[in-house]
Parts: structure tokens; sequence; C-alpha cells
């Protein structure tokens, strides 16, 4: 059931256009520089499934992380991407500060 929930919400978040995005500034952590996009998805975005009425709004968090080996000077860049669901609406710099 949750697979089938996911895959509902990733069809979402590809084909609709996002009712809110909110770009973060990069940040150093140690030898890696992570920055992240989140996107929301409300009102007829959201859908009904199996009777959860209750979902109000789908949450994309995109995140850059570049790290720098610094024995090598290697620099390696991965991107993985996040979908969450919430029960109320609210913006995408508030949710952003959530994680």
């Amino acid at each position: 059931n949750q697979k089938k929930l996911l895959k509902l919400i990733k069809n979402i978040a590809n084909t609709k256009k996002e009712t809110d995005k909110f770009v973060a500034c990069g940040t150093q952590q140690s030898n890696q520089w992570i920055k992240r996009e989140v996107y929301t998805y409300t009102n007829d975005s959201c859908f009904y499934h199996q009777e959860m009425t209750h979902i109000k709004t789908i949450i994309k968090v995109v995140k850059y992380i570049e790290t720098t080996n610094h024995k090598t000077g290697e620099i390696t860049n991965t991107i993985s991407t996040q979908y969450l669901i919430a029960n109320f609406k609210e913006s995408s710099q508030f949710f952003l500060l959530s994680f």
C-alpha cells in the first residue's frame, strides 16, 4: 500500500505545478556542501487515496551534495529526493526548517 501511495505522490510531483518552492542557501558541513530545494503541492494537486482525505500537502525535498576528498581533491556530486506528506498546509520554507 505504501508503494502505491509513493507512486501517486511522485506522479503528482512530476506532473503538477508546485504550489510553493523554497531554495535554501548552501551550507558547508565538514567536507560537504549541501543545498536543498523544497516544493509543496496542495489544493488541486493533492489527492484522495483510499479514504485518506487528511493529506493536505505533498512535500518534495531535493538535496544536492558536493563532497570533496581533501586528500585527492576529487569532487563527487550526488542528488537525492525525498517525498513526504502532511495533514496541514504550510509554506515550503516552513517544511525546510522542520528537517
